[in-house]
Formats: C-alpha cells, sequence, structure tokens
C-alpha cells in the first residue's frame, strides 16, 4: 500500500478541501473554516510570492525539484503495474502529466547512452492503453542531486538542472544492477504565476520538471 501513499493523500486533500467549500458562510462552523483558510492562504503567499529570490529560497525549490523527480519515479511504478486497479493508474498518470512544465517535453528513459527507444511525453501518460506497452516500471532512480543550481532568466522563470542514474533494481537487493544503469540529466523550473486561492490570486512560484535526456 505504499505505493499508494501519495495519491491517496492527495485525494484526500482534495475531498478536505471541498468539504469546507460546502459550508454557510453564516455558520460558526464556517467562520471558523475561513479563519484557517485565511491562515493557510497568508502561508503560501509569505512562502511562495517573492518578487526577489534569495539564495535560501532557490536552495528550497531545488530541493522541491529533487522531489518531483523522486515522485516521478514512484508514479511510474504505479502507473506500469498492471496488477493495480486501473483508476489509481490513471490518477498516477495525471499526477506524472501535472509534474511537468509542458506536455511535450522529452523524456529518455533508457539505460544506455544514444538509445532513443523509450523516449516518450508526458502526454502518452493520459493516453489509453499507454501503461500496456512495455514502460520499464520496474525502473529506479537513484543518486538525485543538483548539477545545475536554479538562475533567473526572468521575473517569472528559473532554470537548473538535476542528475540521477537509472537502472533496473536487482532481483533481491534494493540497489540497482551495475551493467543496467545509466546517468540522466533533468531540466528543473520554477515559474512564477497567477494562482486562485478561495477568493483571491496570489502570485506565486512553482517547481516543474522539464527535459529528460
Amino acid at each position: 500500500m505504499k505505493r499508494f501513499l501519495k495519491i491517496s493523500a492527495i485525494i484526500l486533500v482534495y475531498f478536505i478541501v471541498c468539504a469546507n467549500g460546502c459550508n454557510g458562510p453564516g455558520e460558526t462552523a464556517a467562520s471558523g473554516e475561513l479563519e484557517r483558510t485565511k491562515s493557510a492562504r497568508d502561508s503560501i503567499s509569505e512562502l511562495t510570492s517573492f518578487d526577489s529570490l534569495p539564495a535560501a529560497v532557490l536552495s528550497g525549490y531545488e530541493m522541491a525539484a529533487i522531489n518531483r523527480l523522486s515522485d516521478f519515479s514512484d508514479y511510474l511504478r504505479v502507473f506500469s503495474d498492471t496488477s493495480t486497479g486501473s483508476v489509481f493508474r490513471k490518477k498516477a498518470g495525471e499526477m506524472i502529466c501535472g509534474l511537468f512544465i509542458a506536455p511535450d517535453v522529452s523524456i529518455n528513459l533508457s539505460y544506455s547512452p544514444g538509445n532513443n527507444e523509450n523516449t516518450i511525453s508526458p502526454m502518452d501518460f493520459l493516453r489509453p492503453g499507454f501503461e500496456t506497452e512495455g514502460l520499464a516500471g520496474g525502473m529506479k532512480f537513484a543518486d538525485i542531486k543538483t548539477a545545475m543550481p536554479f538562475r533567473r532568466e526572468n521575473d517569472t522563470l528559473c532554470s537548473g538542472r538535476l542528475v540521477f542514474s537509472i537502472g533496473q533494481p536487482q532481483a533481491n537487493q534494493g540497489s540497482m544492477a551495475a551493467s543496467g544503469s545509466m546517468n540522466r540529466m533533468a531540466d528543473i523550473y520554477a515559474v512564477r504565476h497567477r494562482k486562485i486561492f478561495g477568493r483571491d490570486t496570489l502570485k506565486v512560484w512553482e517547481v516543474y520538471l522539464g527535459k529528460i535526456e
């Protein structure tokens, strides 16, 4: 069940948010919820709405990008596991697509240099039947680290790169088989955009994955 934790948690948060939105504005309970919502909104604004990005904030966004790449590996295993229910696999595909800055970026998941056989795009994960097309769901991402720190491109975009190892887990161990591993590079982005939060609109920075090669 561990592999469903992230998806299940997100579904739970969705229902909580929906439930909060159903309370009448005149009710005492609703008033308390509105206060908590305002507090959460203010916290998000404080943490993400920087006009300038201090080094410590950029470093935090790099950690968020590392977590997103790790999430991609987790969702990929759920998506490609044919023993998993179709609802969870569909949700995993949607979550994968949401990790990337654009639905058509190139993703190379092959284990050898110069092999583009497994080059796909995020939009493929929304295509019916794609999960049965031989995806390497047993792959493992390891040693994820920053290759190029985030740098400011303009007022709404920062870019950087991660490096990581991709390979197949050994039969009886959690480590990767030395003969089947390959270093890959992943572009990462921090994008500033407007996001609706209740009745307000905030300018926030969010982190996305880009091309993997």
